[in-house]
């Protein structure tokens, strides 16, 4: 499900919200009336506690009205971040849906025995009125940051370092392919890649690419290989790694070949030999 990117800029273009605003009131007026209520009952009850004697009772009711607050100012850190997000998120995350209705608006708040925040806002994806934790809001999000500049310059380096056929890359292609993909895995696994066609067959997309080369002549994937997104991650798996180390290697030499390639290459002289 698409992102309606415009609509949430023009949210942010023209919200009377700002950084002297107040924690809760950059949430709107349905979710600053919720928490006023319950912090007003705080109060009432602090104060009631307090004028019966009842010290203890009192000051854990004034510890909830602090904690209120700051959970405030960690919203509205992340609303902040979301307004950010609109252009710079990742296609990872798939949880926009309900970010983006809570955040512009559409949600509502409730605390509670322990006076935590509990958000609530309606999911598009499943169709329902989910809550989250301030916690679990962020847990998704994903930023491309600059791998994709990074990435087209390495192409570009190499084209034109390739004129000597004797000579060097002009830089570790493994090296600097396990430093891009380190922190940038779950972004080039999720978004288009730049330095890929997007008229070709992977439409312009890295794991597109992965997945119709591992793929046989009829567009069968091995029944055990791993779908799982988690899966790519290059701590314990190289296929990102190979698919682009593999790429920059043969933008320096059109002939160079992958192991599983000369494998495959020798299979089939061997075939054409009998």
């Amino acid at each position: 499900m698409s992102r309606d990117k415009d609509g949430l800029t023009r949210y942010y273009e023209n919200i009377p919200y700002g950084n002297k605003s107040l924690a809760w009131e950059v949430h709107g007026p349905e979710v600053k009336a919720a928490v006023n209520k319950q912090v007003k009952t705080l109060v009432t009850m602090s104060d009631a506690a307090a004028k019966q004697g009842e010290n203890e009772v009192a000051e854990a009711l004034k510890s909830g009205i602090y904690y209120i607050q700051k959970q405030g100012e960690n919203l509205k850190s992340i609303k902040e971040e979301h307004s950010q997000n609109v252009e710079l998120g990742s296609n990872w995350c798939t949880t926009y849906g309900w970010d983006d209705n809570f955040f512009t608006e559409k949600g509502q708040v409730y605390f509670d025995k322990n006076m935590k925040v509990i958000l609530s806002a309606f999911n598009p994806i499943t169709g329902k009125i989910e809550d989250k934790s301030i916690e679990d809001v962020t847990k998704d999000w994903e930023s491309i940051g600059d791998w994709m500049q990074t990435l087209s310059t390495a192409k570009q380096d190499l084209i034109k370092a390739k004129s000597d056929i004797n000579t060097a890359p002009p830089f570790d292609i493994d090296f600097f392919t396990t430093n891009l993909i380190k922190n940038n895995w779950k972004s080039m696994i999720a978004d288009s890649d730049p330095t890929l066609d997007p008229n070709g067959p992977s439409n312009g997309y890295r794991l597109q690419q992965i997945l119709l080369e591992e793929a046989d002549v009829n567009g069968n994937l091995p029944a055990d290989y791993n779908l799982d997104r988690e899966s790519f991650n290059p701590e314990f798996d190289t296929r990102l790694h190979n698919a682009i180390a593999g790429e920059l290697k043969r933008t320096f030499d059109p002939n160079w070949q992958s192991e599983n390639e000369k494998e495959e290459a020798k299979q089939l002289m061997s075939r054409i030999n009998v």
